[in-house]
């Protein structure tokens, strides 16, 4: 669900050293995104990304760019689904397909 430009757009920004954690700002067009930091844990002398923080803020930033559209969550990940797919995508894909 990453668009094909949002990458070369995307940076990190400050990053804060605790121990064994660090946070980086998110940039997307020169501009930090507020409340948007990616969270990094030390194991041995390689950082690597915190997935659980990951999935926090993931959860954070729908919620708020649905507000900021004035839509509900299940709205905007169809929304996003269809721009993905190229197609619309419909509310049947939060029915699982059951065995006859």
């Amino acid at each position: 669900m990453i668009s094909a430009g949002s990458i070369e757009r995307t940076d990190l920004g400050a990053v804060s050293i605790d121990g064994n954690r660090a946070d980086a700002a998110l940039v997307v067009d020169g501009k930090p995104i507020p409340g948007s930091a990616f969270r990094f844990r030390r194991e041995g002398s390689v950082w690597k990304v915190d997935l659980e923080h990951a999935m926090s803020l993931t959860r954070g930033l729908f919620q708020a760019l649905a507000k900021q559209q004035g839509t509900s969550q299940e709205a905007l990940v169809l929304d996003l689904l269809s721009q993905t797919a190229g197609r619309p995508i419909g509310p049947e894909v939060w029915t699982p397909p059951v065995p006859k």
